[in-house]
Parts: C-alpha cells; sequence; structure tokens
C-alpha cells in the first residue's frame, strides 16, 4: 500500500526545534493537517484545538519499539517545513 510520508521540521517562538516524520494515508490527509497548522498560525483565535495529532512514521512496523502518536502542539508556533515523499508501506503482520 502507497501512503505518503512527511518530514515535518518545526521552530516554536522560543527556539525548540522539533523535527517529526508522520505517515498519511492521501494527499487529501495531508492537506487537511497542513492547513489546520497554517490556519492557527495564522488565526489562532478561531481556533478552540490548541494541539494536533498525526500518525507516525515507523521505519520497522513490526520492530520492538513502535511510536503510536504525535501531538504537535500549537501554541508559539513560528514556523513549519514538510518534506513529502510517496513510499510503499506494509501492515504490521497479526
Amino acid at each position: 500500500m502507497e501512503r505518503i510520508k512527511t518530514l515535518f521540521h518545526v521552530i516554536y517562538a522560543n527556539g525548540t526545534h522539533l523535527e517529526v516524520a508522520a505517515l498519511f494515508d492521501t494527499i487529501d490527509d495531508y492537506d487537511d493537517a497542513v492547513e489546520d497548522i497554517q490556519g492557527y498560525i495564522d488565526n489562532p483565535e478561531f481556533y478552540n484545538q490548541r494541539c494536533i495529532r498525526l500518525t507516525p512514521y515507523n521505519p520497522d512496523i513490526n520492530g520492538d519499539v513502535i511510536a503510536t502518536d504525535i501531538i504537535l502542539r500549537l501554541d508559539d508556533l513560528i514556523y513549519v517545513d514538510a518534506a513529502c515523499e510517496t513510499i510503499k508501506y506494509e501492515e504490521p503482520i497479526a
């Protein structure tokens, strides 16, 4: 199955730099997340949510340690850069 792997580089007003790899099922899912982030940066007073939940990219989905959620805080966010690539992504073995 093909998915969209996105590497987000995030900078907060306090100087914190964060890099997270997220996984999206479709380009529309990616667009929705980016629109939420950009909308909050542009007009935070119109949003009642202060964070966004993303699905993490796990390079070894059947490994001993896997990430289950990415919670990205939107308060004081000043910069987001995203690099995307389409990848083959296998579902975990049950």
